[in-house]
């Protein structure tokens, strides 16, 4: 299973004030907090730390069979500059996070040492280019490639009834759509 998670910063700027009273209690557990709290760029780290929940959540999504995010159930935490750890009901996946200007994304997977593909481009390209990217890892044309979401929007990407890709998520936010999935 695989989880992924993009954020716009410059849209998360003007869209989420994070500082805003109660939120950060509301989002993060305590420890979540205080390293927010000593950190030289808190910004980033709220949407890096908020990334990584989200991955994560949707690895718990493919699991679990249900929606209900409840983000003070995954405790964050960065092991390096890229690398982290979301735990979570008794598991750990581990994450692997690229930050930039202009966006922070976050790939999540209970291997650590998991062949995974990704790309960000634009929300509006990326399941075709997604398509693309399998149909260069099978052969099968992109234009034969049908993409089906489960009841809890877990998509899944087939061909003629055949599974194509067996961990795959799709994530946007703002001017950015991301997309990763296990290598086999």
């Amino acid at each position: 299973m695989i989880g992924n998670d993009v954020i716009d910063l410059k849209l998360a700027e003007k869209e989420s004030d994070w500082t805003r009273r109660g939120f950060l209690k509301k989002q993060f557990t305590k420890k979540e907090q205080k390293s927010i709290y000593e950190s030289k760029d808190p910004f980033t780290l709220v949407w890096a730390l908020w990334s990584l929940k989200e991955a994560a959540y949707k690895i718990w999504v493919q699991q679990s069979k249900k929606r209900a995010f409840n983000p003070l159930n995954f405790e964050c935490k960065f092991t390096s500059e890229d690398q982290g750890i979301v735990c979570f009901e008794s598991q750990k996946v581990h994450t692997n996070t690229h930050f930039n200007e202009f966006f922070i994304h976050t790939v999540a997977c209970f291997d650590k040492e998991a062949e995974v593909y990704s790309e960000i481009g634009s929300p509006q390209t990326i399941d075709q280019r997604l398509k693309k990217q399998i149909e260069s890892k099978t052969g099968v044309p992109a234009s034969e490639i049908e993409q089906r979401k489960s009841e809890f929007g877990v998509p899944s990407y087939y061909h003629q009834g055949s599974l194509l890709v067996s961990a795959c998520s799709m994530s946007h936010h703002g001017n950015y759509g991301a997309f990763c999935f296990l290598e086999e």
